[in-house]
């Protein structure tokens, strides 16, 4: 008697070369629609994989998002520090953590990617890794403040967060803007943190 493969037809199984494909279905797709047009399950038919795989080999999607970039950043680096901040000081938290993060070991690295896509006019992927990075967290803690807030509402406040994070940190590390260069990393985290902490209140005073 034989049984029937339960798995779908032309669906590759995890094997040496499975990461590889995944990667690379993952570049082309992160390319053409950023990291919020992507999907796992895009880059698993692409790769002709389960999305079982995808999370297996990779975890989340922004975890993919990173590592397909080939961006230099455990994104725990920032994370760690977000869960475990007081709600009402995750807006200094976050400017500190993303701001050392530059100024640490990784930072060249992560500059040397951003000139590169820069160059190649892919601007996005700046603040696409900020979202991959901070974003996860930042909607586990809005909700688990505010567990009425809707999406559309929580998605906002996001996007302005990050916003203003991107502007301190191409203005410092890009731009080299005299004003920003000027202060220290703890000086320009205590300077932007109250901007993003009201943006992630929702707060317009």
């Amino acid at each position: 008697m034989t049984t029937k493969d339960s798995r779908r037809p032309g669906r590759r199984p995890g094997g040496e070369d499975t990461r590889a494909q995944i990667l690379d279905a993952a570049r082309r797709i992160f390319a053409e629609r950023g990291l919020r047009g992507t999907t796992v399950r895009a880059v698993a038919d692409q790769a002709g994989c389960d999305p079982a795989l995808v999370h297996h080999y990779f975890g989340s999607k922004q975890d993919l998002f990173l590592a397909a970039v080939e961006i230099p950043v455990d994104p725990e680096l920032v994370r760690t520090h977000l869960r475990e901040a007081p709600f009402e000081t995750l807006g200094g938290t976050l400017a500190a953590a993303v701001l050392t993060l530059w100024h640490s070991p990784v930072g060249e690295g992560l500059a040397a990617t951003f000139r590169t896509v820069l160059a190649d006019d892919r601007g996005e992927v700046i603040s696409d890794f900020l979202l991959s990075a901070a974003h996860p967290v930042l909607l586990e803690r809005l909700r688990d403040r505010e567990p009425a807030i809707t999406d559309p509402d929580a998605e906002r406040r996001i996007a302005l967060t990050v916003t203003q994070l991107i502007g301190a940190v191409v203005g410092r590390r890009f731009l080299r803007m005299p004003a920003l260069t000027a202060l220290g990393v703890e000086e320009l985290a205590e300077a932007i943190g109250p901007t993003l902490q009201r943006h992630l209140e929702g707060r317009t005073d």
